[in-house]
């Protein structure tokens, strides 16, 4: 028993506590928020202006240098001349150093080897085939189609019947010339033969007697087995000699490389008439030979322009003296001073242009485009604005903290006075527009997509709708589920009649701009609902409905928690929202940080309330809760179909 009186007792203090804590709060609350008072704040304002906008992307980076040429000692060497100076301009060819290096010779004899070689292959590569240059007797053959070829390996002997020697006494050929035709009697082969000379005549002395040796083109080839005599007749002299005539040596014909005889068209003993495809050959292995010496003869040209002697600009731009980021290098260097291989002997720095990468989130890089112009500043010359454009674009991102970034390329065309590696500020203009309507960003509201001002007070509106205590209706389907801040569902209402406790409004719509809850003196109990089709009680004033059925919502009725989300209303039925007193529905374009641009809704000159008003008074009505409205883009309340009315 005694265990059961201690509980007891124990209860009974907790609730004498709690009771006592919950009259003080009361009390309190009561004193300093006397029933009646109103909430004052001081509402800021801003004229509607006419101006230009524009939005950017910003960012920053560090100039860099959009193309430079280093200049170094190509080996061991000796300065022979110094043409430039740190900071010159410089024009394309202009000789900046003179050097005397002793490995640029044995360079040059790699790239003239290479050089022969290519010569030689290109040559053989010409011919794998060859035709008859003139008419041959084919005096024997050495290979057949499909032989395996070495290079060198001959193929076949021909001996040239087309032309032969012709020998006269020098007293009789003495008014011989190229170009006469002689007719030829060979005496030991019984026929005659017809030419023509050709070449300039050869002396010789024989048997102390003077000869005079031309080369005979025959009009059809005539084979002697060695020298033979005969009388020619020269028919443009009119004149008969004796003569001797000696054939042409034999001649050898070799494969040019290493390969496999694909076509022979030659016969033993037979002859080639001029322009016959003698013979054709396959060689793989030249085909490479030409192209691990095109590769070598690359290098070797690479390593020879290293190492030139002769450092010259190869475009305009400005010299820059040798330096690292510790300082500067061969500050005093003089003519006749030895360098290292590969020792710096500075750059040359594109005088057209200097460009800066910065890096753009993956929200803002479809707004950057090619040629777009950029702003820059730099942090070291905050009172000069320099101008570039966008050159260049990244097509692949880089991820940081679970965001894409991409990095862009800015050119800065005329780029006096900035230095490599200064961190400057860029802005790119990615829409503007020029003589529009403007408000500030926190002017413009917005209620369940809604965007819409509210004028100071004897302003007159010009927009879609001035909210007078009216409703602006939305019609379309409703999201599902509402989230915390959204609109609760109706509030309770009090039955006609009943009278005495207060009647409680539902929680707020979403965007802030009216009460969550609210008491309001009216008759009846608390928690009994109206029937649907009816209103409540009245809400003590007499001029509008406590609670009223609204189609889509909660049940009517039902209550609503303060700062609780909406239920989700039904899909196509219609929305109405009550818009605040003075309010106006407006079509932005533009935004940036600043201001908003106004397509529609308002004149010039028009007064608007600003959101972000802090009150001047703490005293409060009741439990009344004002959340100003956030500003453009702010959520609304979603999948809940609500009523408010506001008092004016």
């Amino acid at each position: 028993m005694a265990k059961k009186r201690s509980i007891g007792k124990w209860l009974v203090m907790i609730l004498l506590i709690g009771g006592l804590a919950g009259a003080g709060y009361f009390y309190f609350f009561n004193q300093s928020n006397p029933a009646g008072s109103n909430l004052s704040a001081a509402v800021r304002t801003s004229p509607v202006i006419r101006g230009s906008i524009s939005s950017m992307v910003s960012g920053s980076g560090s100039v860099a240098t959009s193309r430079e040429q280093t200049l170094a000692a190509p080996g061991a060497s000796t300065l022979l001349a110094i043409h430039v100076e740190d900071g010159d301009p410089i024009a394309k060819g202009d000789v900046l150093f003179l050097l005397d290096c002793p490995e640029v010779v044995s360079s040059q004899q790699a790239v003239s080897k290479y050089e022969f070689q290519l010569a030689e292959y290109y040559a053989a590569k010409n011919d794998l085939q060859r035709v008859a240059e003139k008419e041959y007797l084919v005096t024997s053959l050495s290979a057949r189609v499909g032989d395996k070829l070495t290079k060198g390996g001959v193929l076949m002997t021909l001996l040239d019947i087309s032309t032969m020697t012709i020998q006269v006494p020098a007293e009789d050929g003495a008014s011989w010339e190229a170009g006469q035709n002689l007719q030829v009697s060979l005496l030991e082969y019984g026929n005659t033969v017809n030419g023509s000379l050709s070449g300039t005549p050869t002396f010789s002395r024989n048997n102390g007697m003077d000869y005079l040796s031309f080369t005979l083109a025959l009009d059809k080839g005539q084979r002697i087995g060695g020298e033979t005599y005969g009388q020619a007749y020269n028919k443009a002299l009119a004149q008969t000699s004796a003569v001797m005539l000696k054939p042409n040596a034999e001649t050898q014909i070799k494969s040019p490389a290493d390969g496999y005889l694909d076509e022979l068209n030659a016969i033993e003993g037979e002859i080639l008439s001029e322009g016959t495809l003698m013979y054709r050959i396959d060689s793989t292995n030249l085909d490479s030979q030409i192209s691990d010496a095109n590769s070598e003869m690359q290098v070797a040209m690479s390593n020879l322009k290293q190492k030139q002697t002769t450092l010259v600009a190869d475009f305009d731009g400005i010299y820059y003296a040798a330096a690292d980021s510790g300082g500067p290098k061969n500050t005093f260097l003089q003519v006749g001073d030895s360098l290292k291989s590969g020792e710096s002997l500075g750059k040359i720095v594109d005088a057209e242009r200097m460009q800066i990468v910065f890096n753009v989130d993956e929200l803002d890089i479809a707004k950057v485009q090619i040629g777009q112009e950029v702003r820059v500043v730099a942090d070291a010359l905050p009172d000069i604005v320099y101008t570039g454009r966008v050159a260049r674009i990244a097509q692949e991102g880089a991820s940081s903290g679970n965001v894409a970034y991409y990095w862009v390329l800015i050119e800065v065309m005329e780029w006096d006075g900035l230095k490599v590696g200064m961190t400057s500020s860029l802005e790119i203009v990615v829409e503007s527009s020029d003589n529009t309507l403007m408000v500030p960003i926190n002017a413009v509201r917005t209620m369940r997509g809604i965007k819409y001002v509210v004028l100071a007070e004897d302003q007159t509106g010009t927009g879609a709708s001035v909210g007078n205590g009216r409703a602006a209706t939305d019609s379309g389907p409703l999201s599902q589920g509402g989230q915390p801040n959204q609109g609760g569902q109706p509030g309770q209402g009090a039955q006609p009649g009943q009278s005495g406790q207060p009647n409680q409004e539902g929680a707020a719509d979403g965007d802030g701009d009216r009460p969550a809850m609210r008491q309001t003196p009216g008759g009846g109990q608390p928690g009994q609902g109206a029937q649907p089709g009816q209103e409540g009680a009245a809400d003590g004033d007499g001029d509008r409905p406590a609670m009223r059925q609204t189609p889509g919502g909660g049940q009517p009725g039902q209550g609503g928690q303060p700062g609780q989300g909406g239920q989700p209303g039904q899909g196509g039925e219609t929305i109405n929202i009550a818009l605040p007193e003075r309010a106006v529905i407006v079509q932005t374009g533009i935004i940036n940080d600043t201001y908003v641009e106004i397509l529609s809704g308002l004149e010039e000159g028009q007064l608007v309330e600003l959101t972000g008003t802090v009150p001047t008074n703490q005293n409060m009505s009741g439990n009344m809760m004002f959340m100003g409205p956030g500003p453009v883009g702010g959520p609304g309340a979603a999948g809940m179909t609500t009523v408010v009315t506001r008092e004016r």
